[in-house]
């Protein structure tokens, strides 16, 4: 085994002990909205590097392409899991309730199954050495609209973070960056993977997938990701005269409406934050 090899699974095995370490913090805080679906993106995460990595490790081929199918189970299911949590942590839990988002939660579900046991055919014919010619059309199309429709969730749940950024007070749009960078440095590099570019060595993804869970960990541990929920500005009843107050549930204020700022001759952003 070469050098190149075992740095790849060493990056591999720091995001598996961090992504587990962050799931197990994530657990303890469950009451967090969102938190189940973020840790069952972690969990998706461990799948998908641990198959990874057991595939690297592999010198049987047919024992890789198993533990890089399982892998691949986590790859479809942290799409999804990164959008639930992101419309639940961003106050839109309403839209998990909908027959969409069923269909849009077991889409991914079916295409891997059916590409992945089209995979573990192709694999026992070509073991047998049967000629089993190219590629089925069916499987490449549904190959080419999975990385597309998994795409298309990881951009539109990234908006809606970029989004709270901006909105959020500014006390919390650090839990926002955190969240955003450490999701979105591995798959800038997965998508291209997902894509079949080759812009950047395939092999720099188990080191982008170290560093993102790394940026999560710091973020959780420097922002309080899972300790305080941020609550959007459009939260706050503006409209009634008696002052309001927003706290979090550690008694720091998060937001106050206009009656209340000009009680206390201080405007929001100078007030959120600080303990009551």
């Amino acid at each position: 085994m070469d050098w190149e090899a075992v740095f790849y699974m060493t990056s591999l095995s720091i995001g598996i002990i961090v992504s587990l370490g962050i799931a197990r913090y994530a657990w303890r805080r469950r009451s967090i909205p969102g938190v189940e679906y973020f840790i069952l993106y972690t969990v998706a995460a461990v799948v998908w590097a641990l198959g990874t990595l057991l595939a690297l490790a592999s010198t049987n081929p047919a024992l890789e392409r198993l533990w890089g199918t399982i892998g691949g189970l986590g790859v479809v299911v942290m799409p999804v899991a990164w959008v639930g949590f992101t419309l639940k942590y961003t106050g839109r839990e309403k839209w998990l309730a909908t027959r969409t988002w069923k269909l849009v939660a077991i889409a991914p579900i079916l295409a891997f199954l059916l590409i992945g046991s089209y995979d573990i055919y192709r694999a026992g014919q070509q073991a047998r050495e049967v000629d089993i010619g190219g590629l089925n059309p069916l499987i490449a199309i549904t190959a080419m609209g999975s990385a597309f429709y998994l795409s298309a969730l990881l951009v539109f749940a990234t908006l809606l973070v970029i989004q709270e950024i901006f909105r959020a007070p500014r006390v919390y749009r650090g839990q926002y960056v955190s969240l955003l960078f450490g999701v979105s440095i591995p798959w800038s590099f997965g998508l291209l993977a997902l894509w079949g570019l080759d812009l950047f060595p395939v092999e720099l993804l188990p080191i982008a997938f170290a560093i993102g869970e790394l940026v999560i960990a710091w973020g959780i541990f420097r922002h309080h990701v899972f300790d305080i929920m941020p609550i959007a500005l459009d939260t706050v009843i503006e409209s009634i005269s008696d002052g309001v107050i927003v706290l979090d549930t550690q008694h720091r204020v998060v937001d106050l409406n206009p009656a209340a700022q000009s009680m206390t001759n201080l405007s929001a952003e100078e007030i959120a934050g600080l303990p009551i």
